[in-house]
């Protein structure tokens, strides 16, 4: 190994050479370690080199040391290195899978106890991979399973000792005020508008799948009633005629559309929606028809019945909308069945059962009404309260799609109970086989929420939650009713305001603040160039900006102490671009400078306003930010270290 300082990984065509740093005492020195490309067999463009690119650098001397002799020992094992050459994007879950589970048979020969540590070590290297898989999903995302148990602790370590945040009591509350930020109704239109294109793309996805679902049953219904083309060979029309199939490369040579024509009549001739279950002949073929059309493979027999029961992408779509316009919970959704849904001339209502309480919640199906508490009848209003119902106001049906929805969803389940007896009695269960390759199905609810991640990624919207779905339904109709805590809370179903601000308050603020952040950011370096000096580097309108608000965070001072060697001093008269190296000795004075501060930093601005922003807050804001880097970073134990022993010293 070379003591040489290497600011990247080095590949070449025969090795690898890592940046390494070794600690000894407070002795910081770099190192190379090298791993022999040409005997083990490794080679670029791989697994190996997408999460060596994405993991810090340079990295400790043990981390490395346990990486190579890992390395080292999967190289005779054929599965494991043909995984870590291959490109990321390439590999699926399982075979992520099955890279650990070679590996705790490498680890298997090394004997002792340190096998936990060593199989950890190779998972924090992967999880920082930012490839997607094959299937869209980040490695990070997904669940390593080894063999080799790590040791969690059960206790928190003496060491971790809360520090509270120096900003807890709004010192800088008026230098924060002097921000020329829109006006409550300007951010309340920008944050409906990032609401309202959320909405809108998820009901599109949702529509094109129900629309596509109904010309799918139309077009099957077709073919029911008409004979078999006699484009299909004449074998194979006698042979399903007689009840049999033919060998399935006949069926290879058929059009897709007489492929669907001679499943639906053996469908039909096998009664198959009452139980019987054929087998899909070259269903990918068959992709252009289905509702969604990267559809799962398990998901071929429930199309090919759509006009029998709804296949379980259609439901999804069913449930976002009607969440999308209610906003229950995902579980009270659930609960709703034939029986307590409601018509009349003017629409539905359903009701359900609160999961946590047990309450019965009702809800009309709507497009966000500007209603009141003056909306309810006079003679439902005290009965319900007393029974301890949830209600909305009743005002019914004006949204079209969720009607059709709710309308598929009751004739689905009306099939259901003419065929089969499942035990959910929910609108919303869907088709499952019993076992693999079984003749027959059933139907339940299952997994949905966790089905909900795969329906995101085959439709191409951003990951989302059930439960994020209420929250965003009660942001937009708080922001439609004009911050209206009253009816909010109507609408959540909530029995006490305060539980509603909750609800607001977890993703209210930050929605609002989104629309403005990158100003306030960017006024933010303004300022601090321009209080330090660095007129030169802003043109006219940022110029005229700054001082329209020269009171944010760094006022022009000339109290600024010159002789001080500071780090942070020293980055801002760099323009920002001073490179420097975190080790101990930095490690050291963050956590005394951050300790300083919490402690003293009323003092610091009672003693002068102008002295506080013009020598500390540069260094305060500079100190916090790179506490969060270390704190966050392969150097966190290091700091609490330190942390830990400035409290017992105190």
């Amino acid at each position: 190994m070379d003591s040489v300082e290497q600011t990247t990984h080095v590949w070449s065509k025969r090795t690898l050479k890592l940046s390494c740093i070794r600690t000894r005492g407070d002795v910081e020195t770099p190192v190379i370690r090298t791993l022999d490309l040409v005997g083990t067999g490794y080679r670029r463009g791989g697994l190996l080199e997408e999460m060596l690119a994405s993991s810090e650098c340079p990295i400790s001397y043990l981390r490395s040391y346990k990486l190579v002799r890992l390395l080292n020992g999967a190289a005779h094992d054929p599965v494991a290195k043909h995984i870590f050459n291959t490109t990321t994007a390439k590999l699926f879950p399982r075979d992520l899978s099955k890279l650990l589970s070679h590996l705790d048979d490498v680890l298997d020969g090394y004997g002792g106890i340190t096998q936990s540590s060593d199989i950890g070590n190779i998972r924090h290297f992967l999880v920082q991979c930012r490839t997607p898989l094959a299937d869209g999903e980040l490695i990070k995302n997904i669940k390593l399973s080894s063999r080799h148990k790590e040791v969690r602790r059960t206790k928190a370590p003496e060491h971790d000792v809360y520090v509270n945040d120096i900003f807890d009591e709004n010192f800088l509350a008026k230098e924060l005020t002097s921000i020329d930020f829109d006006d409550l109704a300007e951010r309340d239109e920008k944050a409906k508008a990032i609401l309202q294109k959320s909405v809108a793309e998820t009901r599109a996805v949702c529509e094109q799948i129900i629309t596509r679902h109904d010309k799918l049953v139309e077009h099957l219904e077709r073919l029911s009633n008409t004979e078999l083309p006699k484009s299909i060979p004449t074998r194979i029309r006698y042979a399903v005629a007689r009840g049999s199939l033919p060998r399935r490369n006949f069926w290879g040579q058929i059009s897709p559309e007489d492929l669907l024509h001679l499943h639906t009549y053996v469908i039909d001739k096998a009664k198959s929606h009452q139980g019987h279950r054929i087998p899909a002949i070259f269903p990918e073929k068959l992709n252009q028809f289905w509702s969604l059309p990267n559809c799962l493979r398990q998901e071929t027999t429930s199309m090919l019945l759509s006009r029998h029961y709804l296949p379980r992408t259609v439901v999804t779509a069913c449930v976002i909308l009607l969440l999308d316009n209610i906003g229950w919970n995902w579980a009270t959704l659930m609960t709703v069945n034939l029986e307590n849904i409601i018509e009349d001339d003017s629409g539905y209502t359903i009701q359900g059962v609160k999961h946590k309480t047990g309450q019965i919640q009702k809800a009309a199906l709507t497009d966000l009404p500007e209603a009141d508490d003056n909306d309810l009848p006079d003679d439902e209003e005290e009965d319900e309260l007393e029974e301890g119902f949830s209600t909305l106001p009743p005002k019914k049906v004006t949204d079209p799609l969720c009607v059709h929805a709710l309308e598929l969803l009751m004739q689905h389940r009306r099939n259901i109970d003419d065929n089969f007896k499942p035990k959910s009695n929910s609108i919303f269960v869907s088709m499952r086989f019993a076992i693999r390759n079984s003749p027959t199905f059933l139907f339940d609810v299952g997994k949905l929420p966790e089905y909900l991640k795969k329906f995101c990624r085959l439709t191409g919207l951003e990951e989302f939650s059930f439960s994020d779905l209420r929250h965003r339904a009660a942001h937009t109709r708080y922001l439609a009713t004009g911050r209206d805590i009253v009816q909010t809370q109507l609408f959540l179903g909530h029995a006490a305001a305060d539980v509603t601000t909750v609800y607001l308050n977890s993703t209210i603020i930050r929605l609002l603040g989104e629309a403005n952040l990158l100003k306030y950011v960017t006024l933010l370096s303004d300022c601090v160039f321009y209080a330090t000096g660095r007129k030169d580097k802003l043109d006219a309108k940022q110029l005229a900006r700054v001082k329209k608000n020269n009171l944010l965070l760094f006022p022009p001072s000339t109290l600024e102490d010159k002789g001080v060697d500071c780090v942070a001093d020293r980055w801002v008269d760099s323009f920002g671009k001073m490179p420097f190296r975190i080790g101990k000795p930095e490690i050291a004075h963050i956590a005394l400078q951050y300790r300083l501060y919490t402690r003293n930093l009323p003092a610091l601005v009672q003693a002068g306003h102008e002295r506080f922003v013009a020598r500390h807050l540069p260094r305060i804001v500079f100190c916090c930010a790179l506490y969060q880097v270390v704190a966050i970073g392969p150097l966190a134990q290091e700091l609490k270290r330190f942390e830990a022993g400035y409290a017992k010293s105190s």
